[in-house]
């Protein structure tokens, strides 16, 4: 059995409103910031909220045993959010049919939660049976999000980040001098390339994640492992072995 890893990457809003924007805006606290850290400070808010952010890009990678199949959108090159919504949702829609599992880092709290008010904002239909089966938080093996496995959380937790745990089981790190907060410069920059390259580099360490901790969190369902077998002797042995009351 094979699995769907992906990532998302979000920018604050293009299309709303002035009004929408300063009523937003009301809501953050900026204290004695400077316009500009206090314009930071916004954008950064917008660009993970679900309502106020958009898409720009979404990369996908199906692992199977013989191969990998990937799915790269960004907006630009293409025309519009809409395909790069689209096509993620297409993308999902598939692995899920072939019950492929989705597995993420942070997806209950952000990735898909940020797709699918996407969808309804773009007016493109997803199955809410389907959008259930894959926020599922608990024992769900349609969806392995990788920080509900590891920290039990399904929000960032201080010093849990997708990074420490690469550290930690020493698989490397994300993309040098690159992180979320940059995102949005860069698309403004024009900068596709480099913001498509960022997403899949944390997709493929996400997926080397997976590969490393799945022995211990993957259901016995959702995999090709062969039973376990314990031969007569020893499982006499585990009968007869003193337990403590």
């Amino acid at each position: 059995m094979g699995y769907l890893v992906f990532d998302i990457e979000t920018i604050p809003s293009q299309e709303i409103s002035e009004e929408m924007l300063e009523a937003f805006a009301e809501t953050i606290k900026t204290g004695n910031l400077s316009k500009e850290k206090a314009e930071e400070k916004i954008n950064k808010k917008m660009g993970t909220d679900k309502d106020m952010c958009q898409i720009v890009t979404f990369v996908g990678h199906v692992h199977t045993k013989e191969t990998v199949i990937k799915r790269v959108l960004q907006w630009p090159p293409l025309d519009e959010e809409y395909e790069v919504v689209s096509g993620a949702w297409d993308f999902i829609k598939h692995a899920y049919n072939d019950k492929i599992p989705l597995v993420t880092f942070g997806g209950n709290g952000f990735d898909l939660p940020v797709l699918y008010t996407a969808a309804m904002r773009l007016d493109i239909p997803v199955s809410r049976s389907m959008y259930e089966a894959i926020t599922y938080r608990y024992e769900n093996d349609r969806h392995y999000d990788l920080m509900r496995s590891l920290t039990g959380e399904i929000y960032p937790v201080t010093g849990k980040s997708l990074d420490f745990y690469l550290g930690l089981y020493k698989l490397g790190s994300k993309t040098p001098g690159m992180d979320g907060s940059l995102v949005y410069p860069a698309w403004k920059n024009g900068e596709y390339k480099l913001i498509s390259d960022y997403c899949e580099r944390d997709v493929e360490m996400t997926g080397a994640l997976f590969e490393r901790v799945s022995p211990w969190i993957r259901k016995a369902n959702d995999t090709d492992d062969e039973k376990v077998v314990i031969d007569e002797e020893d499982q006499k042995a585990l009968d007869e072995a003193p337990r403590e009351d």
